[in-house]
């Protein structure tokens, strides 16, 4: 009794018939799948814009404090405005407000 109990979990699939290691496969790659579209969604964030027409010393002093806080960032429209990830735009603004910036207006 006790060596039927040692048996592997490749040989209990290896005893299965072919239509459940089939589903088995199936149920694999769809969880690949599905595990893959989770990660590229959380890769591709989704960025607002946070200031536009910014002057380059007022665009610089942004970057730097964005850089400093380790806000993600990404440059639009030939480098005149900045996008941060959507759920951190109200915040960087009201912070970057207190911190004295942008100056421009």
């Amino acid at each position: 009794m006790a060596e039927e109990s040692k048996q592997t979990l490749a040989d209990v699939i290896k005893e299965w018939p072919l239509k459940r290691k089939l589903s088995l496969v199936a149920v694999a790659v769809l969880a690949l799948a599905l595990f893959a579209v989770i990660i590229f969604q959380a890769q591709g964030a989704d960025y607002r814009l946070l200031y536009a027409n910014l002057s380059d010393s007022d665009a610089a002093s942004v970057i730097n404090w964005l850089k400093e806080q380790k806000i993600p960032y990404r440059l639009a429209d030939d480098g005149k405005a900045i996008q941060v990830p959507g759920d951190k735009v109200y915040e960087a603004r009201i912070e970057l407000a207190g911190a004295g910036l942008p100056q421009g207006g």
